[in-house]
């Protein structure tokens, strides 16, 4: 579902983060400013999921939204799309693990993503990369806020008769982590942090992880 491309009403843009629109007053600024993280799956500070342009100067706003406090317009939202839909827009993750020993290379992959203060995940997910192969997986459901900024943490837990040595992690095609090292029966984490955030684009986020 997104928002209609034409003739948008206040109650389309407030529909598409909340569902079903069923009456009363809407606000298009209240609307646009705050961020999902304030609603219901965050502080609880407003009663609706919303957009995010304004508060913490848009770093948490929703994907195809502009940084604005101003000048809003329910046209802004045309043709939005809020929630991850599992076809065009996913958070797919691809671990290639290049160590050749199975069972002892095998290694747990996690990812998730949060706000911009790292205080509240929004998706969260793991599997079991083993070795010699391409695990790859989804970590967004169809409830999953599409944030325009991935704020990440990746965790890498090795056994201790892992033989492989490091790891490069790319999102989106742009390199966050090269050669990291990798130590034997450990959880190792990378984060946005350290690394950098990485924006959405018009598929989502995709993890690519490589062990060696």
């Amino acid at each position: 579902m997104t928002v209609p491309n034409t003739n948008v009403n206040f109650s389309d843009v407030w529909s598409e983060a909340n569902g079903t629109y069923t009456g009363g007053s809407l606000s298009l600024s209240a609307m646009s400013y705050y961020s999902y993280f304030s609603g219901p799956n965050g502080s609880n500070t407003v009663s609706s999921n919303n957009w995010g342009q304004g508060e913490s100067s848009g770093d948490n706003r929703i994907y195809n939204t502009a940084t604005k406090t101003a000048n809003v317009r329910v046209g802004d939202f045309k043709g939005l799309t809020y929630f991850y839909d599992q076809s065009q827009f996913k958070i797919l993750i691809n671990v290639t693990n290049n160590a050749l020993t199975p069972s002892d290379d095998d290694v747990q992959v996690t990812v998730t993503l949060f706000d911009s203060t790292f205080t509240y995940s929004y998706a969260n997910g793991g599997q079991l990369a083993t070795a010699g192969n391409i695990t790859s997986f989804d970590i967004s459901q169809t409830t999953t806020p599409i944030i325009a900024i991935g704020y990440w943490q990746v965790s890498l837990e090795t056994t201790m008769a892992f033989t492989g040595s490091i790891v490069d992690i790319s999102i989106n095609g742009t390199s966050r982590v090269s050669a990291a090292p990798l130590p034997q029966g450990t959880t190792t984490f990378f984060d946005s942090n350290t690394y950098g955030v990485q924006g959405a684009d018009n598929n989502g986020l995709t993890f690519d992880i490589t062990i060696n």
